[in-house]
């Protein structure tokens, strides 16, 4: 089965507070979510990024430190027989905390090894254009997400 992508859904919340993603689809079975979230602040805090809901893999918890710091946190989930309808971030509270997440959740993904390259992470400040490491695919077919974050 080829790989395809279901849907996309994004929220956000103010003061540092959760925030509830509605997945889209629904979700089935073996439907691979992954799920990044963003927190935006200027208190020189670098969060344990975190998901409420359970059962997610973390792939990436990164800090840029400047005068708007931006804290990034990445996790996947392979979706078992009772698929999940949503996913909760944890905003780790801050009255002056700015919260924005997106999820992606895609069907055909090989459940055994739904990330087959390992992920690569990096930082920058001071600039809205990416600038993603080198990614070296075992498989053709392979599919790139890519996740950013910025500061408020």
């Amino acid at each position: 089965m080829a790989i395809s992508f279901i849907g996309s859904a994004e929220n956000s919340a103010a003061n540092g507070a959760d925030v509830t993603l509605t997945l889209p689809g629904p979700p089935i079975a073996n439907d691979l979510v992954i799920v990044a979230y963003a927190i935006g602040d200027n208190d020189n805090v670098d969060f344990n990024m975190a998901m409420v809901t359970t059962g997610y893999t973390e792939v990436a918890d990164l800090f840029a430190n400047d005068t708007q710091d931006a804290n990034l946190g990445v996790y996947w989930k392979v979706m078992g027989g009772t698929p999940d309808t949503t996913a909760v971030v944890d905003g780790l509270g801050g009255a002056d905390a700015a919260v924005a997440a997106v999820c992606m959740v895609f069907r055909g993904v090989d459940t055994a090894t739904p990330m087959d390259v390992t992920p690569t992470t990096a930082t920058g400040i001071n600039t809205m254009h990416p600038d993603p490491p080198v990614i070296d695919f075992a498989d053709a077919n392979a599919w790139t997400v890519i996740a950013g974050a910025s500061g408020h």
